[in-house]
């Protein structure tokens, strides 16, 4: 019952996730903007744990997220879904929110990923998150842009950083075997993704304008094909209702 509640309101606001699929910054495995449309209708679920790497992102999420908070000081919540307060269609479940902390404020944004491909294809350890330093994480760095700008104390603070990509790097090895483990051995495995890993993690700079332009594509995406296709539907039904009563004027 959670998830179908948490996949109804996900289908009423572009999320995190989305923003990335719709301007094509996603791995392809996770699909573009076909499947987000799919998801949003209920055509199909919404992207959620799967088999492999992002199963075991979302088992490993915790113990990551609590050994990041421990090494750097900063103390996190679970943030749990959110709509921005003043901007429709706008929402999405970040990892986890800042509570306080030596380099990040109060509301910034924590965002825990993985990789497979090994520490070495990741920049140094406090390496400044952009486009350009963490070119195949773009739609990570959009991610934790969306989340923050639904903060508005957050985002009024003007803070030199608005949040952070933590990455744990473990053996691909782990992703290959992870659908055939049961769940006792899952929760095992987790705790030691969490405590063994490579971890580096990467401030975001707070950049307004980047946040607004992504709600801007955000907000074209929905108009168009959430908002478009509703008032076409509607149209539609109008022309072929048996009830609705046509009349002609003869002049």
């Amino acid at each position: 019952m959670a998830l179908v509640s948490l996949d109804r309101r996900r289908a009423e606001c572009v999320t995190g996730t989305d923003i990335g699929r719709i301007l094509g910054l996603c791995p392809a495995s996770w699909g573009g903007p076909d499947q987000v449309l799919a998801e949003k209708i209920g055509l199909r679920h919404q992207l959620d744990e799967e088999p492999g790497e992002l199963g075991v992102g979302s088992a490993a999420e915790e113990w990551i997220a609590a050994r990041w908070s421990l090494e750097t000081g900063h103390t996190i919540r679970p943030a749990g879904f959110e709509l921005h307060p003043s901007v429709a269609h706008v929402g999405g479940t970040p990892d986890f929110r800042v509570v306080s902390g030596p380099l990040l404020v109060r509301g910034a944004v924590v965002e825990v990923k993985t990789n497979l491909r090994g520490v070495r294809v990741l920049p140094p350890d406090g390496t400044i998150a952009t486009s350009e330093s963490l070119p195949g994480r773009r739609h990570n760095l959009a991610q934790v842009l969306w989340y923050a700008g639904m903060d508005e104390d957050l985002v009024n603070a003007e803070p030199r950083y608005c949040g952070a990509l933590v990455v744990a790097s473990y053996p691909a090895a782990i992703a290959k075997w992870w659908p055939s483990m049961d769940a006792r051995e899952r929760e095992v495995v987790a705790r030691l993704v969490g405590r063994l890993s490579v971890l580096r993690w990467y401030p975001v700079p707070h950049d307004p304008g980047a946040i607004a332009w992504l709600y801007a594509r955000g907000l074209e995406w929905w108009a168009r094909y959430i908002d478009g296709a509703a008032a076409a539907t509607s149209d539609q039904a109008c022309d072929t209702s048996p009830h609705v009563a046509r009349t002609t004027t003869v002049r």
